[in-house]
């Protein structure tokens, strides 16, 4: 009751400081522990530097630095990011695999919960890898449904069409996922430049552990084209998946013939230092893995799908070859 009584006094005096300047103030937490008086003095100190801003303004051409202030940005982490951050907070504390993936994908109280139980267990965290993939198979499995987040070097996120999970499977640790998604609506496939018609269908390839997302289009029996996606490790959650786009994409045509996508936008942002040289390498050495054996990325849902006895998805180069 007291914290509230404080922010009414305080919201009071901005009001009536900034009332009629068109500004707007915004109250630190710390700011409960200041004297009335005191924050008033502040406010007026800063309406006095925002009106010699202004002034100032008026003699500089632009651009121009007209004041030192804090930096505030959002950072998007990617799972490889979080996987570090993973190790580091290992090392203090007992933390399940993918810690930070899951917490991100709204797995906070599981999380919470699993590391509880299993730190008292004398458990070590490694053991349950293969726990936390089988259960997230499961998940998908049972949601149905998964939608697809993409997010873009700028930080744009675009949302795909979600699709139906056919298969889910966990060996070794990696979860691999085959997702249906059927087309509603009418374009054109980026990278294959084929017309796009409701009822086509999108075979998608998700795989933990690799650096990709293959789209495998379909017109009932006939086989459009690839489209093999270069991003960072997809992560997986129970009813959507996500990855980062590192630009670069490798398209598979009917014909045989294959084509490299967008290297040089990676290359014109890893020489702006958007991105970094490590992930610059890393997705060039993703793409020349894929153009090392194209077709072993390639899913053929006719005789994939025949060939699974419930086992699973094939491993992306070993089986599901076109």
């Amino acid at each position: 009751m007291e914290n509230h009584v404080l922010l009414f006094k305080l919201s009071a005096i901005a009001a009536f400081k900034l009332m009629g300047t068109g500004l707007g103030v915004h109250f630190r937490s710390s700011s409960k522990l200041a004297r009335p008086e005191d924050v008033a003095a502040e406010l007026n100190l800063l309406i006095e530097e925002y009106r010699g801003l202004l002034k100032r303004v008026e003699s500089l051409e632009a651009p121009a630095k007209i004041r030192d202030g804090e930096f505030i940005a959002v950072l998007s982490l990617t799972s490889l990011a979080k996987k570090v951050l993973d190790e580091y907070r290992g090392g203090v504390v007992f933390t399940i695999s993918m810690h930070h993936s899951l917490k991100s994908m709204g797995l906070s109280d599981p999380v919470d919960f699993a590391e509880h139980v299993l730190a008292r267990s004398g458990v070590r965290a490694h053991e349950v890898a293969s726990g936390v993939t089988s259960y997230l198979a499961k998940s998908v499995l049972e949601s149905g449904e998964v939608e697809f987040v993409h997010v873009k070097p700028s930080g744009e996120v675009v949302k795909l069409s979600p699709g139906r999970v056919i298969r889910a499977d966990v060996a070794g640790g990696r979860l691999s996922i085959v997702v249906k998604r059927v087309m509603k609506s009418e374009g054109v496939y980026d990278g294959l430049g084929v017309e796009k018609k409701p009822g086509d269908v999108d075979y998608v390839l998700v795989d933990s552990s690799k650096p990709l997302l293959s789209h495998n289009y379909f017109r009932g029996d006939s086989w459009l084209g690839s489209y093999i996606n270069i991003n960072t490790p997809p992560e997986v959650g129970p009813k959507i998946i996500k990855y980062h786009d590192l630009l670069v994409d490798v398209v598979v045509y009917p014909s045989g013939e294959v084509k490299v996508l967008d290297l040089d936008e990676l290359e014109d942002l890893h020489r702006g230092g958007v991105v970094t040289e490590t992930l610059y390498e890393y997705a060039r050495k993703a793409a020349e893995q894929v153009l090392s054996d194209p077709s072993s990325y390639v899913f053929n849902p006719l005789k994939s799908l025949k060939s699974y006895s419930g086992a699973g998805v094939p491993e992306l180069g070993q089986r599901g070859r076109a």
